[in-house]
């Protein structure tokens, strides 16, 4: 199974989300409200002073163990929005979906991949005055091994 599973994996969590669905705004041609790495068209606000937003997903990097299985991929989550509310409320679905409390409390795979452990590293919040928008970023750990344990 190729690493582009663990993508699809998390493209699927978030698109069938209501909750986060709801809090972006409703999906039209312009603004998918769900994008895995930088969208090939420019998200459009729909322009009637709503509140609403998008949110881009990418790997940062990842970390093959030295001398192990193990395997740390982290994830980046852009939430670009007109309120920072929708950010922070966002940022709180993320964790509800990424940040677990114990190592391997929902026994979750990406492909061949077990994930043991998965966690909120890092979250900054920003204005970007040029597009009016609020951005709240949150940086995600994945630590997985390959199973059944291989290489």
């Amino acid at each position: 199974m190729s690493r582009v599973q663990i993508k699809r994996d998390i493209y699927t969590d978030l698109s069938t989300n209501a909750s986060l669905l709801a809090l972006l705004g409703p999906v039209t041609e312009r603004n998918h409200r769900i994008y895995s790495g930088w969208p090939q068209i420019a998200p459009a606000l729909s322009g009637n002073n709503v509140t609403e937003g998008w949110l881009i997903f990418y790997e940062e990097q990842s970390v093959i163990l030295w001398d192990t299985i193990g395997e740390d991929i982290y994830m980046d989550f852009h939430i670009w929005c007109t309120t920072l509310s929708i950010g922070e409320d966002a940022i709180d679905i993320l964790d509800s979906l990424y940040h677990w409390r114990i190592a391997g409390q929902n026994s979750r795979f990406f492909g061949e991949r077990l994930v043991l452990n998965m966690k909120r590293i890092h979250c900054l919040e920003s204005y970007d005055d040029a597009v009016k928008l609020h951005r709240k970023i949150g940086r995600y750990k994945f630590a997985c091994v390959k199973s059944p344990f291989n290489p």
